[in-house]
């Protein structure tokens, strides 16, 4: 298609039986109340991702304006539809989705380093990813929508470097099935996820690395009923790097992982692991700083059985204060790598109690100030050294 084209409710049903390709510099506006019907297992010009499946594949802009009362739907031509019946909606201009629903497509929505506003809109059943896309100098926007029933992973994003943009806020992660992470940022800069709820997927993780520098939040969000999951920060090597981790909760599940990992990070860059409630078996929070830094791990209540509740080692000089670990394996464990390095830490006002093994472990050449910690019930040493 070599010119702006506009799909309206009055001549909806639109079927679509080969890629439809709108040209560089073109747009395609689809309105409230149309639905997209792919040819499920078709595509006549066998091309673009999918070369069996159709696909809309655009090369300037989308922009797909449903209303709450009448969305836009894109789906199957099957009455017994089944993931990847058609291909997904690819973009290389600004992609804006408001009040859309995708389902069963192949792979869901691609941004290829292009803008993507995603709101109020589902993504159901795809037969792999959800949204993904590079985003180099780009702004991702996710809000108030949900991804449910992904085969591959539900949010993938890559390169977006410092002068990019990614939050996601209000929105709902649910029974996907990838063993992957369920949501990947690679060479991220400046990443929110804010009041979301990821809930009953077989990996409910967040995978962070290579981060190029800005503020990562990631708060109050809530993981539930996950089999697995863990939210993962690592080689964050600029100095200009912040990381929030603050207020999510991550309940029992039914496995083994569940913890908060923060790694490889420069030593100036400032990390707060705060205030997080984590019930799950084994470990609940490990950082890692092998340039040193001065990590602090405040206010967090863990619970859950097995594991330690809080491990800090290499060359780092935390701050573990006013956290309360109780009923696992061990309370909190600070290592120091360098035997040329301070090995200063502050571990303070923590509650500590009803675990089998010991309270507080320090190791290696880690000096910290120990004092007016609650250290109670353990089956362990309340200090060991």
């Amino acid at each position: 298609i070599v010119q702006d084209v506009e799909w309206t409710k009055d001549k909806s049903p639109y079927l679509v039986t080969g890629d439809v390709t709108i040209e560089s510099g073109r747009s395609l506006t689809i309105k409230e109340g149309v639905k997209v019907v792919f040819l499920a297992n078709s595509d006549s010009t066998e091309g673009g991702e999918e070369k069996y499946d159709s696909e809309l594949l655009v090369e300037g802009s989308i922009s797909v304006l449903g209303t709450e009362a009448e969305p836009v739907i894109f789906t199957s031509s099957e009455t017994a539809p089944s993931r990847g019946d058609w291909g997904g909606i690819k973009h290389k201009g600004a992609g804006v989705f408001e009040y859309a629903v995708l389902e069963y497509s192949g792979y869901g929505v691609y941004a290829e380093n292009a803008d993507l506003t995603f709101k109020n809109s589902e993504i159901n059943y795809s037969g792999g990813y959800g949204l993904r896309g590079s985003y180099s100098g780009r702004t991702i926007l996710i809000e108030n929508s949900e991804i449910k029933g992904t085969l591959g992973q539900a949010i993938y994003f890559w390169g977006g470097y410092e002068n990019s943009s990614f939050t996601m806020k209000g929105s709902k992660v649910e029974s996907c099935e990838t063993s992957d992470y369920l949501m990947r940022f690679s060479e991220p800069g400046p990443v929110t996820l804010e009041n979301n709820e990821i809930t009953g997927n077989k990996n409910g993780g967040i995978y962070m690395n290579w981060l190029r520098g800005g503020e990562i939040i990631i708060k109050n969000n809530t993981f539930s009923k996950n089999t697995d999951g863990s939210i993962y920060v690592t080689e964050g090597y600029s100095e200009n790097i912040s990381v929030n981790i603050e207020g999510n909760k991550i309940d029992s599940g039914s496995n083994y992982h569940g913890e908060i990992g923060v790694t490889n990070f420069h030593q100036d860059a400032e990390v707060f692991i705060r205030n997080n409630t984590i019930d799950k078996r084994g470990n609940a929070i490990h950082v890692y700083g092998n340039n040193g830094g001065a990590p602090q791990v405040l206010g967090n209540t863990i619970g859950g059985s097995e594991g330690t509740g809080i491990t800090v080692y290499g060359k780092a000089a935390p701050i573990i204060k006013n956290n309360t670990v109780e009923d696992k394996q061990n309370g909190i464990r600070v290592e120091y790598s360098d035997a040329n390095g301070d090995g200063s830490s502050t571990i303070t006002g923590n509650v500590i109690k009803g675990n089998t093994g010991y309270g507080i472990r320090v190791e290696n050449y880690a000096k910290p100030v120990i004092s007016l910690n609650d250290i109670e019930r353990d089956s362990g040493y309340a200090i060991e050294n």
